[in-house]
């Protein structure tokens, strides 16, 4: 008798779990993204000039901002990134042309994996990169304002590498400790 009330409780509620998964029409840029048959509603997609682009990372600022950190990739190479968006997900187009700020390192092929807040005001970014003449990758570290512009204060003009004795090496996790340190 309890396995017949718990399976009846599991279809009684299943039309409740349906209706509380509506997308916020409100919220994003109408059809910047369409899928295969139609748009999606409630999302912002976002396009560096027709690159391969991955966010790995979602932060929401004070201001109401949200913030997508990671990278964009191209035959150029991959570079770390960062989007600006509005609270109500539509691009902020005062950090960039639609909200986008491409990082350049310095480097060939650099890959932001993870992203936090550090302060109210700066992003710590981390992931990798392939240096100069060496197989394999190295961590990456790289601070910057919310406004995609490097922290001179941190590393060597706003990044550092650190180079553990293994040849593929990548941050996916970063932590700010309540001393500030990362």
């Amino acid at each position: 008798m309890k396995l017949i009330h718990i399976a009846i409780f599991l279809l009684a509620s299943f039309p409740l779990l349906l209706c509380s998964q509506v997308p916020d029409s409100s919220f994003g840029v109408p059809a910047s993204f369409a899928g295969p048959d139609y748009p999606f509603p409630a999302v912002t997609a976002c396009d560096f000039d027709g690159r391969e682009d991955r966010s790995f990372a979602t932060l929401f600022l004070e201001s109401g901002n949200i913030m997508l950190a990671g990278h964009t990739q191209g035959a150029d190479g991959t570079d770390f990134a960062l989007v600006r968006l509005l609270h109500d997900g539509k691009f902020d187009a005062s950090a960039g042309p639609e909200g986008q700020m491409r990082l350049d390192l310095g480097y060939t092929n650099d890959s932001c994996l993870a992203a936090v807040l550090y302060g109210n005001d700066r992003i710590v970014m981390g992931g990798c990169v392939t240096l100069p003449g060496q197989e394999g990758y190295v961590n990456l570290v790289a601070r910057v304002d919310t406004n995609g512009q490097f922290d001179g204060a941190f590393g060597q003009n706003g990044h550092v590498t650190i180079d553990l004795p293994t040849e593929y090496e990548m941050i996916t996790e970063i932590i700010v400790l309540p001393n500030g340190h990362i």
